[in-house]
């Protein structure tokens, strides 16, 4: 189970994903800007070259998540 959400798909930006399993996701290159994960599963989701100002991670399982390059201004 997954998505894949790629190359600044402007219709993420600020979404709340709170309590979504996004295990295995696709999230690369995408503008995230104050989006919320919390209590989320994103284990193995990648976040490559994504903007993530802002956004907010609280208890959420990042194993072997991916943020090679992404912007992490502000991140909670």
């Amino acid at each position: 189970m997954g998505f894949r959400m790629t190359n600044k798909d402007v219709t993420a930006k600020g979404m709340d994903l709170t309590k979504y399993d996004l295990k295995n996701s696709d999230l690369q290159a995408t503008d995230l800007k104050y989006g919320t994960f919390d209590y989320s599963n994103l284990k193995a989701t990648d976040f490559s070259q994504s903007d993530l100002t802002g956004c907010s991670f609280k208890c959420i399982n990042l194993e072997d998540a991916v943020f090679d390059g992404a912007t992490m201004d502000k991140v909670t």
